[in-house]
């Protein structure tokens, strides 16, 4: 299951409370909880990975625990109690890496080495679990809008296999009836990260704005259709300033001696042709994070990255073409998600969808932001706010 693990590539609970039900701020001393116009005695959370609660390369019970949906569940749960059932998967589940120690160097320019630990997988976590439902969080990791109506979907994706009642249903069958009064949707975030763990080019042609706001408007159409719920619609955060894209430095720095003085590092970069092309790395390539612990390791003589006989392969790099592809197509979906939220918002007299500014939200915290006396910002590890995988987020990030 480790290539299907990375294609998946959080917000903190504290900015979404903020920016979506103001009343329910955990930095005031003096507050009386308050749900204001939306009421909640049933919550459900549509989404992918982010609302699953994936973090350290895994899912598991704790990252359950402390998904955002979850969190989000107990802070309601301040004005009126609610129940917010999630398809757990006890113990490890799908299995997942610890921080096992950071190795030191001597040298004060180097910075210290994260050594991490992998946690296997539970004999069981695929089973399915259907019977336990319905289920609250509805979270699929590595789920995109265009599989939505998807009836190959249980084949293809072992955790919605774990919660659909029968092989040839789709997420939007799954998701279309539920019966909630508050409503997370939160998707299009799996688009983008698929599209960085895969080689890039040619990826103009594997994305349809309008196949993607035909399908997500589809989805909206038919939860309002068939329900009175308040709809929270998160849009897409900026997720190439994420750890996982900008952790290392497109030269290395020698550790004999501690010479300050730095290599370059030879990177494979693809051609529009699709043709393999090894270079020099620049600082507007992007080295991806999984490269972290092999840059200057020796194979078979030659160190990784260090020589134009071992650059490190394209999977591991993003060259300034593809981030701007990337870039551009972000900004595309998320004025997509503002369209379709205020064009559905006018077909009623009172207002069913609230958009999240997720975007927004992410850009407070590149700058840094203290919450509740704990500084947070965008780095990795020492940052606070991101797991190991650098895409997802810790508890505290979530909390």
């Amino acid at each position: 299951m480790r290539n299907f693990y990375s294609q998946l590539v959080l917000v903190p609970v504290s900015l979404f409370i903020a920016l979506a039900i103001s009343s329910c701020r955990s930095d005031l001393d003096e507050l009386t909880p308050g749900s204001g116009a939306l009421i909640f005695e049933n919550f459900v959370a549509i989404g992918d990975g982010y609302v699953a609660g994936y973090s350290n390369w895994g899912l598991y019970e704790f990252s359950q625990e402390n998904s955002l949906p979850n969190l989000l569940s107990q802070q309601f749960s301040l004005v009126r109690e609610i129940d917010f059932a999630q398809p757990i998967l006890s113990g490890s589940g799908t299995g997942y890496n610890e921080l096992e120690s950071l190795s030191s160097s001597a040298c004060p320019e180097i910075a210290n080495s994260p050594v991490f630990r992998s946690i296997p997988s539970s004999i069981t976590w695929n089973n399915n679990v259907s019977f336990r439902g319905p289920f609250n969080n509805k979270g699929i990791p590595g789920l995109r809008i265009d599989q939505l109506r998807d009836t190959s979907l249980v084949q293809s994706n072992p955790f919605f296999q774990r919660i659909s009642p029968n092989t040839s249903n789709t997420y939007l069958q799954e998701v279309q009836n539920i019966e909630a009064d508050l409503c997370l949707v939160w998707l299009g975030s799996q688009e983008i990260l698929q599209f960085s763990s895969i080689n890039r080019f040619g990826i103009d042609q594997d994305f349809d704005p309008d196949e993607f706001r035909l399908t997500y408007t589809t989805l909206l159409d038919s939860m309002l259709a068939n329900s009175s719920s308040s709809i929270l619609v998160a849009n897409i955060p900026p997720i190439l300033s994420f750890p996982y894209f900008n952790s290392i430095s497109s030269a290395y720095i020698q550790e004999e001696n501690c010479e300050t003085t730095s290599l370059p590092i030879y990177i494979t970069t693809l051609s529009v042709d699709g043709e393999k092309l090894v270079r020099v790395a620049t600082d507007r390539d992007r080295i991806l994070l999984p490269a972290l612990n092999s840059i200057g390791k020796e194979e078979n003589g030659v160190k990784v990255g260090l020589s134009p006989e071992k650059p490190l392969p394209d999977s591991w790099v993003m060259d300034e073409t593809e981030f701007s592809i990337l870039q551009s197509r972000i900004n595309v979906m998320n004025s997509i998600i503002s369209t379709m939220v205020s064009e559905l918002n006018a077909d009623f007299n009172r207002q069913r969808l609230f958009q999240v500014d997720m975007a927004s939200a992410f850009e407070a915290l590149e700058a840094g932001i203290t919450e509740d006396g704990i500084e947070l910002n965008s780095q990795y590890i020492n940052g606070g706010v991101f797991s190991l995988d650098g895409l997802y987020f810790t508890p505290r990030g979530n909390a």
